[in-house]
């Protein structure tokens, strides 16, 4: 029983990691989050969106379950960045 239940466990963390690493490393998530943050403009976030959906069906179909595990991890990382940009003030 405890060898199904780690199995388990390396398989969605091996996954998490997996996609984190695609879909948070990068620089469109990043400047995606800056040009909205800072110009108002939301292309890059849309672009990124676009791409992430589909890299996360490819890597949910491979994976599993645990790719949910990392939509979570990357809306924390992007709403964290956003909120600390709107609160500079513009000079």
């Amino acid at each position: 029983m405890l060898g199904i239940l780690n199995n388990c466990f390396s398989i969605i963390c091996g996954s998490t990691l997996w996609a984190i690493s695609l879909l948070c490393v990068g620089s469109i998530p990043i400047l995606g989050v800056l040009q909205s943050a800072l110009q108002g403009d939301n292309t890059f976030l849309q672009i990124n969106t676009i791409f992430s959906g589909i890299t996360s069906l490819i890597l949910a179909s491979t994976f599993g379950i645990g790719i949910i595990f990392s939509a979570f991890i990357l809306m924390v990382i992007e709403v964290l960045v956003f909120f600390r940009l709107i609160s500079y003030p513009s000079s």
